[in-house]
């Protein structure tokens, strides 16, 4: 569905038309209630600025003001309420809405019941707890969720292949032909898994996580297009927890730990958030429509090279401006040298680790869960659950925004069941409106905040 293209398409559609030089929404109705839902809110929230005495509206505050533990030993469930989440998963399937939230309290009551029980999986001396345990099960889901995705598509991946070969590409794709994306792949694969074994990783155990991390690129990308659910944060993206459990650390040189810790750090590719990576299918589907175009590419190149410049110029003026000890953020302070702490402890310790089948039997669990819910997917037309939400169940994004999810299943159920197709189309105008009222005001609130508050600022958005 394309939730993150088709809003902005949605927004611009009437832009080509010479009669019109505001999009057809926003003379609907329905806009301007979904716009004035925020809009109120953040509104009388900005009035406070001013007035102490104004009593905030706490509906849109962040996650951790609004957690809740229901029972000791329990992970806390957030209450969060996010409008630009809702207005997006609105227009996301409902059996993958659900398993968003679903799996995301299915989570929560299996962390509490092995924290009570205190159940562990693993030999001695290197059990895993509650965490691990549905980290494991995650990462097998996840895989297991890319590999099927890759087998239902293999008709379609024949005839790329068929076309890269031949040459004869009558496809569609906006930026390139066949050949030439096929080329890129492998030359993009090759260069990472020889940069990994110059990293010390060596050929084999390259190709084995490189495969790991492509999988779960693969994997968080579709059902990103699917769902519109942008805080999709895999688990052990790049298989180094996986490689641990199935190869063990007793018998890995120092130089194959510095290279799976340097691989599973932020310093390879930015962190666990892709959101670049991610995006490029909706950068595909906003052109799909339109014929090939040759400067496509370097416009790309271009923005990426003046964002990487503008955001190097920004922090080098920032350090020397107040001072880099000023700037204890975790990407520039604690989340690198995390990085080299726990490198130094999985060199020098002795906790070494060997084989263990118990954890291998949680990650295969994982994968026969995914297998067993696609199964009844394709077998029952009823069948209401879509396994994805068991590759995130743990994840910040389901722990965090699980609630909204909540709220937007709910929403476009009852929309669904009282009004079929026809109300669901009717109402899109409502959360665009949802959507462009929450991040007006944001602007709003951020421009009072320059103008009036400099240096101090008003909490609006976040987490």
């Amino acid at each position: 569905t394309f939730p993150l293209a088709a809003i902005p398409l949605a927004l611009t559609e009437d832009f080509d038309s010479d009669r019109q030089s505001l999009p057809g929404w926003f003379l609907n109705p329905l806009f301007w209630v979904g716009f004035a839902i925020p809009a109120l809110v953040i509104g009388w929230n900005i009035s406070g600025y001013f007035n102490e005495a104004i009593p905030r509206i706490e509906l849109f505050d962040n996650y951790w003001s609004r957690m809740v533990v229901f029972f000791r030993q329990f992970p806390p469930y957030s209450f969060r309420v996010l409008p630009s989440l809702i207005a997006f998963t609105y227009f996301c399937n409902l059996d993958i809405l659900l398993s968003f939230w679903l799996f995301a309290v299915l989570a929560i009551l299996k962390t509490g019941i092995m924290n009570r029980f205190g159940i562990t999986v693993g030999l001695a001396g290197q059990q895993a707890k509650a965490g691990a345990i549905l980290s494991y099960e995650s990462h097998g889901a996840l895989i297991a969720l890319a590999v099927w995705s890759i087998w239902i598509s293999r008709g379609h991946l024949k005839k790329v292949w068929q076309a890269a070969v031949s040459g004869d590409d009558d496809s569609e794709m906006p930026l390139m032909p066949y050949r030439r994306a096929v080329c890129g792949l492998a030359i993009c694969l090759g260069f990472i898994i020889g940069w990994l074994t110059a990293a010390g990783q060596g050929l084999t155990i390259a190709i084995f996580t490189t495969s790991m991390m492509f999988l779960a690129y693969f994997c968080t990308t579709k059902f990103l297009a699917a769902s519109g659910f942008a805080y999709l944060f895999p688990p052990d993206i790049y298989g180094a927890g996986f490689v641990k459990t199935l190869f063990g650390t007793i018998g890995m040189t120092r130089s194959q730990l510095t290279g799976i810790h340097l691989h599973s750090s932020g310093a390879f590719v930015g962190g666990g958030r892709i959101m670049g990576m991610t995006m490029m299918p909706h950068y595909f589907r906003m052109l799909a429509d339109r014929p090939r175009r040759s400067w496509v590419i370097p416009t790309l190149w271009i923005a990426f090279l003046i964002a990487v410049g503008a955001s190097f110029a920004y922090v080098l003026t920032l350090c020397y401006t107040t001072a880099g000890l000023n700037l204890r953020t975790y990407t520039l302070t604690s989340g690198n040298t995390a990085t080299f702490n726990s490198l130094t402890t999985a060199i020098t310790g002795s906790n070494r680790t060997v084989f263990d089948p118990q954890k291998l039997g949680v990650w295969l669990f994982g994968v026969g869960e995914v297998l067993l819910l696609s199964a009844m997917r394709s077998w029952l037309a009823w069948w209401p659950l879509h396994p994805v939400g068991l590759a995130f169940q743990n994840t910040n994004g389901s722990k965090v925004f699980g609630f909204s999810a909540f709220l937007a299943w709910v929403l476009k159920l009852l929309v669904l069941r009282l009004g079929g197709i026809g109300l669901y189309r009717r109402l899109q105008p409502l959360f665009l409106g949802l959507l462009i009222g929450y991040a007006a005001m944001i602007g709003i609130s951020s421009s009072i905040d320059a103008i009036w508050f400099p240096g101090e600022g008003h909490w609006v958005h976040g987490w």
